[in-house]
C-alpha cells in the first residue's frame, strides 16, 4: 500500500531541528502508522505533532498493593482513573529487585544478567533518543543512586537529582517527597516548554519518586480511609513458622503478639505511602495540563522494583535467625530475593495513542517500556534492544508470544515459564556462598512460594534451567561487581540505607 506524503510519519515540531533516522528503522512504525490512518484517516497537508512523553518511576512499588491491581483498599484512586484512561498491563515483570541493575536495564532496553549497576557504555539511552529525535529532555529523580557517575544523566537536557534531610536518620540524606520533585520541576520546565517561532519541541520528562520506599511515613490523614489494623495480614503459616523455629516462647507471649502486630503496621503504612505518591502524582499530571502537557501527551507508570514486606525470612543462617524477634526475623527489603512481590511491578500506559480501558493479560517486561515508548512517539528504534514493543497489542494486532519472563539480582536468577506458571529460581555463586539453593515453585497452585517442588520434577527444574542458561548466554552483561565505589557513591548507599562489602556495589539487608 502506498502512502500519501501527508501520512509520512512527522519530522518534528517546526521548531526546526531534523529528526535522524537509525540505520534501523524500528519494523512497527508502519503498522502504528496505518493503526492510526484507519482510526482516524489523514488530513491534507497537516502532520501530527509528536506526542510529549511523561515517565512516572514510583520506587519501590508493587502491583499487588494497587487498587486497580487487586488491593482491597483505595491506595490508588488517581492512578485507578489514569488505568481507566488507558491500558492496564496485567502481568508484568522487573528485571531486576534492586534499583541500579534495574534502571539501567529500563533506561537501555536491555537485559541485565549478570550484576551491572553503571549503564552500558555501548547503548544508547532513552533519554539520548528522544533527544536525537528533537525533543527536549528533563527528568527530577529522587532516588539519589542515579547519579551522573553511573550514566543516568545521559541525554537529558536538564536532570535535578534532589534530595532533603530524613529525619528518621539523623545525618543522612534520603530524597523522599514528590513535593519536593515538583518544586524543582517547575523551573526546569519553563526552560523546556519555551517557544521557538511560535512552537515548542516536544518534551521528554522523567519524574522518579521515592515514596513508598523504606522508612514507611505514618500519614495519620489516612487513619479512615487505610486503617493500619485492616491491612493486609501475615499468613498463619508465618506465625507458625516463627514459633516453631524462631527464639523459645510461648505463643501467647506479649512480646511476641506486640512483634506480630508491627509487621502489620509496616504492612499498612507502606500501603499509605502508595496512597500519597498516588495523590501527589495526581497533582503533578493536573498541573503539567495546565502547562500544556496533557492533550497531546503519552505517559506511562512504573517501577524499578517492588518491596518484601515480611513474607520471606531474614536470609541469615538458621542458628543465627532464631535468636531474633518477628520484625527481624522476616525480611522487610528488597535486593536479596526474587519474589513475586520484588519483581511484579506496575505497567501503565495512557494518553496519545492508548486507547482507553483496555486491560492486557498477556506478560510484560519492564525492558518493553522503550521500545513501546518509541513506537507509540513514532520513533524509530535503535539496534540492540532487548524487549518487545506492546504497541501492536494496544491497536488490536497479532503480537509476538513471550514464552518465558526473566530477571536477575546479585544472588539469583529467575525464569518463570507463562505457559505452565512454573519459576526457577537458581543462585548465582554468591549465592550459594550464602546458602541459598535452587528452587522450584508453581505459581497457579502456590503463590508464595512456600513449597520447592524440584525435589518432585526433576524434569521440569532441568528444561527451565536450560531456558535460563540460553538467556544468559544470549544476553551477556559485563559485570561490575568489584569494582571501587566513589566518596559519592558509597555516601548515596549510606543514606538509602544499603552497605557497601569489600568496595562492591551490593545491596544488603538493613
Amino acid at each position: 500500500m502506498a502512502l500519501s506524503p501527508c501520512c509520512l510519519p512527522p519530522s518534528r515540531s517546526a521548531a526546526g531541528a531534523r529528526r535522524r533516522r537509525s540505520p534501523r528503522q524500528g519494523p512497527l512504525s508502519s503498522a502504528l502508522l496505518l493503526g492510526v490512518l484507519a482510526l482516524g484517516g489523514c488530513r491534507e497537508a497537516e502532520a501530527p505533532s509528536p506526542p510529549d512523553v511523561v515517565l512516572f518511576v514510583v520506587d519501590t512499588l508493587r502491583r499487588d498493593y494497587l487498587s486497580c491491581y487487586g488491593y482491597p483498599h483505595p491506595t490508588s484512586p488517581r492512578i485507578d482513573a489514569f488505568a481507566a484512561q488507558g491500558a492496564l498491563f496485567e502481568d508484568p515483570t522487573s528485571q531486576c529487585s534492586w534499583t541500579k541493575p534495574s534502571m539501567v536495564s529500563l533506561v537501555t532496553g536491555r537485559y541485565v544478567t549478570s550484576y551491572r549497576d553503571l549503564v552500558f557504555e555501548d547503548a544508547p539511552t532513552l533519554a539520548e533518543v528522544f533527544k536525537e529525535a528533537g525533543y527536549r529532555t528533563a527528568a527530577v529523580v529522587a532516588n539519589t543512586l542515579l547519579d551522573e557517575e553511573a550514566g543516568f544523566t545521559r541525554g537529558f537536557d536538564w536532570y535535578d537529582l534532589s534530595n532533603k534531610p530524613n529525619p528518621e536518620l539523623p545525618g543522612k540524606r534520603l530524597a523522599r517527597d514528590l513535593e519536593d520533585l515538583e518544586e524543582a520541576l517547575w523551573p526546569i520546565l519553563d526552560g523546556a516548554l519555551a517557544s521557538e517561532a511560535g512552537e515548542r519541541p516536544p518534551l521528554f520528562l522523567v519524574v522518579h519518586a521515592m515514596e513508598p520506599h523504606f522508612p514507611y511515613d505514618l500519614r495519620p490523614e489516612y487513619d479512615a480511609e487505610l486503617p493500619l489494623e485492616a491491612a493486609t495480614p501475615l499468613r498463619s503459616a508465618q506465625r507458625e513458622d516463627f514459633l516453631a523455629n524462631g527464639p523459645a516462647a510461648p505463643a501467647e507471649d506479649p512480646g511476641w503478639v506486640q512483634g506480630f502486630d508491627r509487621l502489620r503496621n509496616e504492612r499498612g503504612r507502606y500501603a499509605r505511602d502508595i496512597r500519597e505518591a498516588d495523590r501527589l502524582l495526581g497533582r503533578l499530571v493536573d498541573r503539567l495540563a495546565t502547562r500544556g502537557v496533557g492533550d497531546n501527551a503519552l505517559f506511562a507508570l512504573v517501577s524499578d522494583h517492588g518491596e518484601t514486606l515480611f513474607e520471606e525470612r531474614t536470609p541469615l543462617p538458621a542458628a543465627d535467625r532464631a535468636s531474633l524477634p518477628p520484625y527481624r526475623y522476616f525480611y522487610r527489603e528488597h535486593g536479596v530475593y526474587l519474589r513475586e512481590g520484588l519483581i511484579n511491578t506496575p505497567f501503565i500506559l495512557w494518553g496519545a495513542g492508548v486507547p482507553a480501558g483496555l486491560r492486557v493479560a498477556e506478560p510484560v517486561e519492564n525492558v518493553d517500556l522503550f521500545p513501546t515508548l518509541l513506537d507509540l512517539a513514532g520513533l524509530p528504534r535503535p539496534a540492540g534492544l532487548h524487549g518487545q514493543s506492546q504497541a501492536p497489542r494496544l491497536l488490536g494486532q497479532q503480537s509476538q508470544e513471550r514464552e518465558f519472563v526473566f530477571s536477575a539480582v546479585f544472588q539469583h536468577r529467575a525464569v518463570r515459564e507463562v505457559a505452565t506458571g512454573l519459576k526457577l529460581v537458581v543462585p548465582t555463586e554468591a549465592g550459594r556462598a550464602s546458602g541459598f539453593g535452587p528452587a522450584l515453585y508453581h505459581l497457579g497452585s502456590d503463590p508464595q512460594e512456600l513449597v520447592n517442588l524440584l525435589p518432585e520434577r526433576p524434569q521440569d527444574g532441568k528444561r527451565l534451567a536450560e531456558a535460563l542458561d540460553t538467556w544468559i548466554r544470549r544476553y551477556p552483561t559485563p559485570s561490575t561487581l568489584g569494582r571501587e565505589l566513589s566518596t559519592s557513591e558509597r555516601s548515596a548507599l549510606d543514606a538509602m540505607g544499603y552497605a557497601g562489602e569489600g568496595g562492591q556495589a551490593k545491596p544488603e539487608d538493613e
